[in-house]
């Protein structure tokens, strides 16, 4: 989980696009992994509304 936070916020820190392709249809409930980003992605456009923030497809 670390690694992954640390990638998402280097993403979003260098100004790259986000494309958020959604939850998992095959799961009953999103991952932590899901929820961790999705988190991230909401606090960091509060912080940062210059940012694009998550597109998606």
């Amino acid at each position: 989980m670390q690694h992954n936070r640390k990638w998402i916020l280097e993403q979003m820190r260098s100004g790259r696009k986000i494309i958020d392709i959604g939850a998992d249809a095959n799961r009953a409930r999103p991952s932590i992994f899901y929820q961790m980003e999705q988190n991230m992605l909401k606090n960091y456009q509060k912080l940062h509304p210059e940012f694009g923030g998550a597109v998606s497809p």
